[in-house]
């Protein structure tokens, strides 16, 4: 099967299995094996930069700035006062964001990627996503594919700046489905039943047809795409724009439409503060919310939070309450043509609203205590023990707004607070 990344030889997963070296790392040797000369080329910088091989800047910020570079050779733009940095400047660790280095006036162009800049997959093979989930995965499969000849190329790839730049960054493990097999178990059980926060490659591939779902390299491609994509693309520069619903500052005509992604300031950006988007507000009633963030994005979103339970139809976002600034609690908002509020006729959503909280006290009693924690890595019991809170406040919150629209007594519960 020519479209299966399976056909990827086994010397690749010796390699994964008997290197310490990065997952990406582990295409070279398949270069290696394909074509002896391309194989240094993953870890090369682009051939218009013409800086061997050990003079690669090390840091990430480095390689950001050499896709900025070749951004704009392409015809791209990226406004020069922006800066991509650390958003904790003192951690090394610390993930990457979009910051303005003056202030940036409304409406002033920040960010332009054209068509040409795009990983994407032919139109022969893309599928309409709002048709089913399978077209979904479809795509991010070809987007897989397409990801891996990219790679394979090595030097001779349009994108190689780009390909570096994931190279050297995108460690694996970043989303719960790249997770230690203890973690992701942790995560099912606080996960509500039925979620595809953790198995939804198994599930989506198990067939194997596109991917062998065993194999980690595989996986880790498919997981790049599902996790920097956008639809049917991976954007360079525009995926490294940060997610904060509460603080979107940025705004775009579509990746999809015209020539390119053009990228505009929604308000006036003062010197030092972060661009922001949201990955999940393309639609007034997307069933994306915070656990599907978690699920594609590997991190807990800040508020505003919005949380889908299709069945029974229950959909609201968590909004924070601001007086002067300063946060003043939690506030429930529904969507009224989804679901809406709660009446007292709506019997079924509140037994699940309260059996969900019962359920999530009893697993933070049974299996979250540090002596349950056993060989789970500090980044995914955080997550876990995060995402356990979050769910925790979001049901709190909508059953007390539920009892309230309903106008039931309140009193029992007393016996669910955190």
């Amino acid at each position: 099967n020519k479209n299966s990344l399976g056909n990827i030889p086994k010397a690749i997963m010796f390699g994964l299995k008997s290197s310490k070296k990065s997952v990406l790392s582990c295409i070279a040797l398949l270069v290696a094996i394909l074509s002896p000369a391309l194989a240094p080329a993953l870890m090369a910088a682009a051939e218009t930069s013409a800086q061997p091989i050990d003079n690669l800047p090390q840091t990430r910020e480095d390689l950001a700035n050499i896709v900025v570079d070749w951004l704009r050779s392409q015809g791209g733009f990226f406004n020069e006062n922006l800066s991509i940095q650390r958003i904790d400047p003192s951690d090394v660790n610390s993930p990457l964001g979009v910051f303005a280095t003056k202030d940036i006036d409304l409406e002033e162009r920040l960010i332009e990627v054209p068509k040409k800049c795009y990983i994407s997959i032919p139109d022969a093979v893309q599928r309409d996503e709002e048709d089913s989930e399978e077209n979904m995965y479809h795509n991010i499969c070809h987007l897989g594919h397409t990801l891996i000849k990219e790679m394979i190329l090595g030097r001779k790839s349009f994108f190689l700046p780009y390909i570096t730049y994931l190279e050297k960054t995108q460690r694996p493990g970043q989303i719960p489905a790249g997770w230690s097999e203890a973690g992701k178990e942790m995560l099912r059980k606080v996960a509500t039943s039925g979620s595809d926060l953790v198995d939804w490659i198994d599930t989506a591939y198990g067939d194997k047809e596109c991917i062998n779902p065993d194999d980690p390299l595989q996986r880790y491609v498919i997981e790049i795409v599902r996790q920097r994509g956008y639809d049917l693309a991976l954007i360079p520069i525009w995926d490294m724009v940060n997610h904060d619903n509460g603080r979107i500052n940025t705004v775009h005509d579509g990746h999809l439409k015209g020539d390119g992604v053009k990228v505009r300031a929604l308000k006036k950006i003062r010197a030092g503060e972060e661009l922001f988007c949201s990955y999940d507000m393309d639609g007034e009633n997307n069933e994306w919310g915070t656990p599907e963030i978690l699920r594609d994005f590997g991190f807990i979103e800040n508020y505003p939070q919005r949380w889908v339970y299709p069945d029974p139809d229950i959909w609201f976002e968590l909004h924070e309450k601001k007086s002067a600034g300063v946060s003043s609690g939690l506030e429930v908002h529904w969507y009224p043509d989804v679901g809406g509020d709660i009446s007292k006729e709506d019997k079924e959503e509140i037994y699940f609203l309260t059996e969900e909280l019962k359920r999530l006290h009893e697993v933070k009693s049974k299996y979250l205590e540090e002596s349950q924690r056993g060989s789970i890595s500090d980044h995914e019991w955080s997550t876990i023990l995060r995402f356990h809170r979050a769910s925790t406040i979001a049901m709190v919150n909508v059953i007390e707004a539920a009892v309230n629209s309903a106008g039931i007594n309140t009193t029992t519960l007393k016996t669910f607070a955190i």
